[in-house]
């Protein structure tokens, strides 16, 4: 681009961002048109929401104007505008589109394509930046506006690939010429809203071969997505006989069991644990078989590789328990066979969370009384992503907590009995299901009262309207306030079974109480709001990907920016 001398102000990165984001715009609507374009669309739209969030982050709107820019030198500012003009000129130069990356236009709707001459004076021989003005005029005339009039095809697949290419090159600049704390986050953003529906086998591969990491994560969620839409699971089975069981860990819902397992493919011995999953004896048998359906589709979501933001476990098949099946007849308790995570010792197994907190509030050793504010920073936003993801792929945890929580002892740990909290890993998936209006929650069994004691507290980690006597139906934000819960708890470094109440709405409104009291001075004002946030339904009525966004902005990246 011509150097030229401009004076960079608030109203000139504002227009050279708007530029560049209707020029994203212009071309949003592309139709498939060739074998693998679902792929290269995806590749757009990853580009378009990357331009969005950074845009956002840096508060490119008329409310914040740039606030988070006050500090960056002139010199960089003026990159940053050179690089949103180029991308407005990348986007918008028809000529350019047409001939250098394999764009057509392919329909022009209502009166401009019934006027020849309106669309040759407004495009032919010239470029879109220099006959914008004169082509604006004619679709206000006719109350139309650019995006709602033009459509485009794409005509050669790899000259459009260059397009994308050039674009990611241009946001990438803008992330080395300001860098933004948060930028491991954006896998988290794109996927949670920017798939498309459509996709097919070929193209989803394509995907998961990538090596760039927000397309592995967008490929991810696409694959979950199709899991959840009544396909058939694709699980490995695991015999019985092939798994050597050790001692149950402590402390768990679902029993968790240390194994080895001999696989029969090369006689390898892996080192693995089952979590066993046993299907209520008390249920009917079509309830029996919905949950045993579930299993299966979870495991095979499971078993998909995924980048480690995802806190879940490899899932190398199912083993059915056969003397469970030989003791209750008809009936089946099935375990999920992990595999450990990389750079993890299998000679130490997993531990909760929840193992951890009360260890560390019954030593006397006041130097283990808190884990470090840092791990604990990461703990909880590692956490908060995971479950961002989890509801992306349009399932419900439904059991979050701080006793299914595991984590594990790395090799490269100084300390060969202490597990990493900066690595969690989500487990107890017994209620999960997916967030489909169509799909019943089975009700969680109600701990009986003690006549000595009266009705035991309320589980604290439940919200108030699934844990009344008519149970509302779990929601995105039932799990959220579970989050909530378990951030409040992680704050405290204590177990939050002590703040449980005879009520849920009770416990609630203690731990409300007490945020304010226990978390701002410990954990920061940014830490506090977001759990405040999450116990609070957000106070708001978004729900869907709507509600996604708001959890995204309003806790993933705030958990992000906390430091310590």
């Amino acid at each position: 681009m011509e150097s030229v001398g401009i004076v960079l102000g608030v109203v000139s990165l504002l227009a050279g961002f708007k530029g560049a984001v209707d020029g994203y715009n212009l071309i949003a609507d592309i139709s498939t048109a060739f074998e693998g374009a679902s792929f290269l669309i995806v590749k757009l739209k990853v580009e378009n929401e990357r331009l969005r969030i950074w845009g956002d982050y840096y508060g490119f709107n008329d409310t914040e104007k740039c606030a988070r820019l006050k500090g960056v030198s002139k010199t960089a500012q003026s990159l940053i505008f050179y690089i949103l003009m180029e991308m407005k000129m990348v986007t918008t130069d028809v000529d350019k589109l047409v001939k250098k990356y394999g764009l057509k236009i392919v329909q022009v709707e209502k009166d401009i394509g019934n006027d020849p001459d309106l669309y040759q004076s407004a495009w032919s021989e010239s470029t879109y930046v220099k006959d914008s003005a004169k082509l604006q005029a004619a679709m206000d005339r006719k109350g139309l506006g650019i995006r709602k009039s033009i459509r485009w095809t794409i005509t050669e697949g790899p000259k459009f690939e260059k397009l994308v290419d050039r674009l990611e090159y241009l946001n990438d600049s803008l992330e080395r010429v300001v860098p933004r704390s948060d930028l491991e986050m954006l896998a988290l953003g794109l996927s949670s809203y920017i798939l498309p529906f459509q996709n097919t086998n070929n193209s989803l591969a394509t995907i998961q071969q990538s090596s760039q990491k927000l397309l592995a994560s967008c490929a991810t969620m696409k694959h979950i997505k199709l899991t959840t839409a009544k396909i058939p699971a694709a699980v490995t089975t695991i015999a019985d006989g092939e798994v050597d069981q050790g001692t149950p860990l402590p402390n768990s819902t679902a029993i968790r069991v240390p194994a080895t397992w001999t696989r029969p493919s090369d006689s390898n011995l892996l080192e693995v644990f089952i979590e066993w999953q046993e299907i209520n004896r008390k249920l009917g048998q079509t309830d029996r078989h919905l949950v045993y359906s579930r299993i299966q589709n979870l495991a095979s979501i499971l078993a998909v590789p995924k980048p480690s933001l995802f806190c879940l476990l490899p899932c190398l098949g199912l083993v059915e328990d056969s003397n469970y099946a030989k003791q209750y007849t008809g009936h089946k308790r099935v375990g999920y066979v992990f595999q450990y995570p990389e750079d993890t010792s299998s000679d130490t197994p997993p531990v909760t969370l929840e193992d951890l907190i009360r260890s560390a509030s019954t030593t006397k050793d006041k130097s283990k009384k808190y884990a470090p504010l840092g791990d604990r920073f990461r703990l909880a936003q590692s956490l908060a992503s995971a479950l961002l993801l989890l509801h992306s792929s349009k399932w419900l945890h439904r059991n979050l907590r701080s006793s299914n929580i595991l984590l594990f002892t790395t090799k490269s740990s100084q300390s060969a009995s202490t597990p990493s909290i900066r690595s969690p890993y989500l487990s107890g998936f017994e209620f999960a299901r997916p967030d489909q209006s169509d799909e019943p929650s089975l009700q969680r069994p109600q701990a009986p009262p003690n006549p000595a004691s009266g009705p035991p507290p309320a589980d604290p980690y439940l919200h108030p309207t699934i844990a009344s006597p008519t149970p509302a139906r779990s929601s995105r934000l039932t799990d959220i306030y579970a989050l909530g819960v378990l951030l409040f708890e992680i704050g405290i470094w204590r177990p939050v079974s002590s703040y449980a109440q005879p009520t849920a709405e009770g416990t609630r409104n203690l731990l409300l109480h007490n945020v304010s009291l226990l978390l701002h001075g410990s954990m920061g004002e940014v830490y506090a709001n977001v759990v405040l946030r999450c116990l609070s339904d957000f106070g708001s009525d978004a729900e869907g990907d709507a509600l996604d966004k708001e959890f995204w902005k309003k806790v993933v990246r705030e958990l992000d920016g906390c430091r310590a």
